[in-house]
């Protein structure tokens, strides 16, 4: 292959067309790339480009960038870049060759080739280009053949069809594959690829198996390391150095700025006789514009801090760490990858799509990977960690990663590759219907074995009395046995127990709907002060949502005062939904649905009023469900609730606790902290209200213990 290279350059030597490189020092000839400065030009960068973001300008944590160090928003890059700015300016003005070429470039990249010990560096725009710059230029003989593993990033993949030689992909990490499409190729001048890092997967090459592959076949060995470099190894030296291998040993290596650097463009690393080929041949460095110096003089900074500050790394991987822990603890379909890019792998993509975005609506935002870019049913959450990110962000992901484990449990979403279910280990999810966004209704479990003749708890109840609205007034009238429809028994083994406490809650509103009296009563002893309360905020509210609706009353009396909005109605418990659907059929702007208060089916801006009697003070994450009514109000719309007072609360937590075994679930949210975590929401508070009626708590406490079949 030396041969090939030498005789390239002579053969360009002698026909008068070599290309050099003139030296410019300061700004483009003109002076226009330093206007904008003199004028006062200034940088604005976020506090934390790894960590935060706004997404349809709402707060996110974000777990999508590759910034995996931190640095590009470290004081000393950003400074560096300003200092650039001031003396190159914005622009490069030119080519490389064409006058583009300054003091910081050269600089950067004898550096670099110290770094990585490597005879010469050359610089490029970007990665994309660099990859297709290598191999559309040193390969374009019918006597070479290129082998790349079939992950490899498609800029790979394009330069490799765009070389127009003799390509073969190799299975994924698969050595006897690589070593079997050697041994029948028959070309003089191979070259095996490979990515150090696999950008979607996260796993690393089996680098000194391909080196040893690559001597024993007499071939070149490429690798593109643009998510090592800056990670992996001593003093963030990459792939090679973290297996111990020899630069001599990989012929040509690929890296990138925009990653572990933090800044913008790309390398390639090799000996002289490559760097000079890519000098001379490579169209995609000598036809576009040079970086700008003032990129290259704070990526020269972040060169020297990955380098000095070894924390960033090891606080990095402390989070990999935790991260992992945690993800295995929730049984998440995480692929094995010891690296800062984490994929979780969902399989369907309108799974991945649903998630992705429900995600979002929780705060955090991940990258959504589908097909054609990783294979079919392999759809994924590329979730990147960095090392701004801190122990406390790793907890909101996985609090959101379980919050949504528990809400699309029902859609049976399983890993291809390693079998892994959203549902705990030894349990499935056959028989629950799939695709649903609604949470897990309750499963009404049977246990095997149990003939004791007892009714099923689950089953609907005889009521005495419906409540129905007459003329504007809500009535008790006898009615019929509401029918036992759909009830369905399976069998233990099939029923996912992964959400065992609401389970439980669900089970005991179930209950409790077989008292609806208290129910109702509770419902309209502090409903209709909500009530009235709407109607003096409400201004032709277009839809309003009834949240813990229960029996339905109040909801279908918003129905009839409101005959031009849609109304709906959500509660956690199905008995009592089906309860409220048999008693109000009239009102055709009425709908009630099943849902739990963590995971809210609701629309973005698609509310003008949410209304909730008691339902906040009972919801297992608070911050979740409020996030979740933010984003689903439109601006300026209106969340109307009640809740029990200190004294009232203090009570009834203390009478709970004596026959509550799931105290996390109820958690009995206090005012004051409601009043925190709806100013932390974001919601303005325009009217508190505090009312005195010493039956209500009597209510409630006899509705406790319907809860758990007491007193």
């Amino acid at each position: 292959m030396d041969v090939i290279l030498t005789h390239n350059l002579k053969t360009r030597h002698l026909a008068g067309l070599y290309r050099t490189r003139d030296l410019i020092d300061g700004s483009d000839y003109l002076g226009l790339a330093n206007h904008t400065v003199a004028a006062g030009f200034s940088l604005r960068f976020p506090a934390t480009q790894a960590k935060a973001c706004g997404y349809h300008n709402k707060s996110c944590i974000s777990f999508s960038s590759n910034d995996y160090l931190g640095l590009a928003n470290h004081p000393k890059v950003v400074r560096a870049c300003k200092n650039g700015l001031e003396k190159y300016g914005v622009g490069s003005g030119a080519s490389q060759l064409l006058g583009g070429y300054s003091l910081a470039h050269r600089y950067l990249e004898e550096e670099l080739a110290e770094f990585l010990d490597y005879e010469q560096v050359l610089l490029f725009s970007t990665g994309y280009m660099a990859n297709l710059g290598i191999l559309t230029t040193l390969f374009k003989r019918s006597d070479s053949h290129i082998f790349v593993d079939r992950l490899s990033h498609a800029s790979i993949i394009d330069g490799c069809c765009f070389s127009g030689m003799h390509f073969k992909r190799y299975k994924h990490q698969d050595m006897q594959n690589l070593e079997m499409l050697l041994a029948q190729a028959n070309s003089k001048y191979k070259l095996v690829i490979s990515d150090g890092v696999f950008s979607m997967d996260g796993d690393l090459a089996p680098l000194p198996k391909l080196t040893s592959i690559a001597k024993q076949n007499n071939t070149w060995l490429m690798i593109d390391d643009a998510h090592g470099i800056g990670v992996l190894g001593v003093n963030g030296k990459g792939i090679m150095k973290h297996y111990g291998v020899a630069t001599s040993e990989v012929q040509i290596l690929v890296g990138t700025f925009g990653k572990a650097f933090g800044t913008f463009g790309a390398f390639v690393a090799g000996s002289k006789l490559v760097i000079e080929n890519l000098i001379q041949f490579a169209r995609t460095y000598i036809y576009t514009t040079a970086l700008p110096a003032a990129i290259v003089e704070g990526t020269r900074c972040s060169l020297r801090l990955l380098q000095s500050e070894c924390w960033r790394r090891d606080h990095l991987y402390n989070l990999i760490k935790k991260f992992k822990e945690g993800a295995r603890q929730l049984n998440l379909p995480l692929l094995s990858s010891e690296t800062p890019i984490q994929p979780l792998i969902i399989g369907n993509a309108e799974h991945a799509q649903n998630i992705a975005s429900y995600l979002k609506q929780l705060g955090i935002l991940v990258a959504l990977v589908r097909p054609p870019t990783v294979p079919i049913n392999t759809s994924r959450l590329r979730i990147s960690l960095t090392a701004n990110h801190t122990e406390k962000d790793i907890d909101c992901l996985l609090n959101a990663l379980e919050s949504c484990k528990l809400t699309f449990l029902r859609s049976g979403i399983s890993s291809p590759k390693s079998g892994m279910s959203f549902s705990r280990s030894g349990m499935s999810s056959s028989g629950l219907t799939r695709g649903s966004l609604y949470p897990i209704r309750d499963p009404r479990v049977k246990p095997e074995g149990d003939k004791s003749g007892r009714r099923s708890p689950h089953r609907s109840a005889r009521v005495k009395e419906k409540a129905i609205l007459e003329n504007g007034n809500i009535v008790l009238k006898k009615g019929n046995d509401i029918p036992n429809k759909g009830n369905v028994i399976l069998k233990r083994e099939n029923v996912i127990l992964g959400l065992d406490p609401r389970i439980s809650i669900t089970r005991s509103f179930n209950r409790a709907a077989k008292s609806y009296n208290q129910v109702n009563f509770l419902q309209l002893e502090v409903g209709y002060r909500l009530f009235c309360w709407l109607k003096d905020f409400a201004d032709h509210p277009k839809k309003i949502a009834d949240l813990g609706c229960g029996t339905g009353i109040i909801t279908a009396k918003l129905a009839q005062d409101f005959p031009q909005s849609r109304v709906l109605g959500i509660d956690i418990a199905e008995n009592m939904i089906e309860y409220a659907r048999s008693c109000f059929t009239k009102e055709k702007n009425l709908n009630f649905i099943t849902a739990d208060a963590d995971s809210l089916p609701l629309e973005n801006e698609n509310l003008d009023i949410a209304f909730s009697n008691l339902m906040l003070q009972w919801s297992p994450n608070l911050k979740t469900t409020l996030t979740a009514l933010w984003r689903a109000l439109k601006p300026g719309g209106k969340l109307i609730f009640s809740t029990l007072g200190p004294g009232s609360l203090n009570e009834l937590r203390n009478a709970w606790a004596k026959i509550d075994h799931y105290k996390h679930v109820n958690n009995f949210v206090d005012r004051e902290q409601l009043t925190e975590e709806l100013m932390c929401a974001q919601f303005k508070i325009l009217k508190f209200e505090t009312v005195y009626h010493y039956r209500l708590f009597d209510t409630v406490l006899d509705l406790m213990h319907e809860l758990k079949k007491l007193g």
